[in-house]
């Protein structure tokens, strides 16, 4: 059973023969530098299915970076998975983590995001009566091409197709990094900084961040403390020779001075378990297992 928010009541839906409905699209992208955290964070964004804006819930729905187009829904009572395919064509000004939208699927900024479709009800002058949340899932698979991009989201249910039982046998560790598990601590293995410069992805960095070898802070997270980033978080791509590479841009250039906090990553190996944090009693994989193709 779907309930309706706002004004939007049956009694309202009985009386009236007309209705002005448009798509509202929320779209949570997970924030990367925390994944290999404690918690997965998002960052929202918020476009309207119509060429206006649409303001819902304390939110503008933007209904110009881009034109959004969807497919028919099929619901069904029970676990069967409900798809939906959406296809966006978006404008340079579509950024998502401070990427172009088109860009971004290339980038696989998308992996592990989450949709929602509400169905909002406007009176003449746009303003939102009420809202019905019409589909909720995560991308499961997002197409760029020349003109657009098509994406598939399926439904939650399909969270319940996992592995059993949940642990696998591999080489590579299956804890994720400072989570209980793993029993390290984020605060031991983080340091503070300041920026010197910047050029596009590539930070050049000092204070006691910089005094770590090349490949420490690889696959880990800086999140600024002070400036017009402050809060702002992302992954480290690489690091060496004073100069922090990110996985993805930040929506803003850092300024000179302004200071963050970057934590190490891992790569879930044995060796750096061991030669890095030291924590090889709580390494959770199977390195010695031979491979399928070992003969025997």
């Amino acid at each position: 059973m779907k309930t309706p928010t706002g004004s939007l009541t049956s009694s309202y839906l009985l009386g009236n023969t007309q209705f002005l409905i448009v798509d509202l699209y929320t779209l949570s992208v997970v924030n990367t530098a925390w994944v290999s955290g404690l918690s997965v964070t998002y960052t929202n964004y918020y476009y309207s299915g119509s060429e206006y804006d649409v303001v819902n819930g304390g939110h503008t729905f933007t209904g110009s970076d881009a034109i959004f187009a969807r497919d028919g829904l099929k619901q069904t009572i029970g676990l069967e998975v409900a798809t939906m395919n959406i296809t966006i064509n978006a404008t340079l000004s579509m950024l998502v983590l401070g990427v172009p939208f088109m860009q971004a699927i290339t980038q696989g900024v998308l992996d592990g995001a989450m949709i929602k479709v509400d169905r909002a009800f406007l009176n003449v002058d746009h303003s939102v009566i009420g809202t019905v949340n019409w589909f909720t899932g995560h991308v499961a698979k997002a197409s760029p091409s020349r003109n657009g991009a098509s994406i598939t989201i399926n439904s939650l249910t399909d969270l319940l197709n996992v592995n059993v039982p949940r642990n696998v046998y591999q080489a590579a560790c299956q804890n994720s990094l400072y989570d209980g598990a793993c029993s390290l601590s984020r605060s031991a293995y983080s340091a503070s900084g300041a920026v010197s410069s910047v050029s596009g992805v590539s930070i050049s960095i000092t204070g006691s961040a910089a005094s770590q070898a090349a490949g420490y802070w690889n696959q880990g997270g800086i999140v600024f403390t002070s400036g017009a980033l402050a809060g702002e978080a992302r992954t480290v791509k690489s690091w060496a020779d004073g100069v922090i590479v990110l996985l993805s841009p930040f929506p803003l250039t850092p300024s000179t001075g302004d200071t963050f906090m970057v934590y190490a990553g891992c790569d879930k190996q044995l060796a750096t378990c061991n030669t890095k944090f030291s924590n090889s009693a709580n390494f959770k994989g199977q390195p010695f297992v031979p491979i399928p193709e070992t003969a025997v």
